[in-house]
């Protein structure tokens, strides 16, 4: 979208703007079961004013995205209800109809069992894929460029994203089809 330069989780546009899948790609670590391998001491202190600095943006970035996406998550649950509802009410129709001897067309192009009279526009998201580091990216490496650490941290990367990728299911190059 924009980078993070004016909205750092815009999953609101990019459903306003049609999309039929998200990814979302974090620069801090995003993990509901953290290893502790990754931090044996089970602290991460900042070890000066400039880490500590990054470290308070990245808390404020990914609590700005954990509000996002569960915002996302519940409207995608009163979609849910809301095409659950549309379903109910036109098998209610049907039955109606049948009872008072008519019969009755419901037009359901798209096959999902609502009728698309019923359907308006709600329509169900998947989760979105989130690529994130696995461990925290010094700060200097992401506001200095360095020629010699730009490899390294590329394949970081990559790797996050593959990881990302096969863990939503999907199938990742170079890695076996979940």
């Amino acid at each position: 979208w924009d980078g993070g330069t004016v909205a750092n989780t815009p999953l609101s546009p990019a459903i306003d703007a049609g999309a039929e899948e998200i990814v979302v790609v974090l620069m801090t670590p995003w993990d509901d079961d953290p290893d502790p391998e990754d931090d044996p001491t089970g602290k991460l202190t900042p070890g000066n004013l400039l880490h500590a600095a990054g470290a308070a943006f990245e808390w404020a970035l990914l609590a700005s995205f954990q509000a996002d996406l569960k915002m996302f998550r519940r409207i995608n649950e009163l979609v849910n209800l809301r095409l659950e509802n549309a379903r109910l009410q036109a098998a209610n129709r049907v039955l109606e109809a049948r009872l008072a001897g008519r019969e009755i067309h419901l037009p359901d192009l798209d096959g999902d069992g609502i009728p698309d009279i019923l359907q308006g526009a709600a329509r169900h998201l998947p989760e979105p894929v989130i690529i994130a580091p696995k461990r925290p990216l010094p700060v200097e490496q992401i506001i200095q460029y360095k020629h010699d650490r730009h490899e390294y941290v590329y394949n970081l990367g990559y790797e996050d994203a593959r990881r990302a990728w096969q863990a939503a299911g999907r199938v990742a190059e170079g890695w076996a089809t979940p």
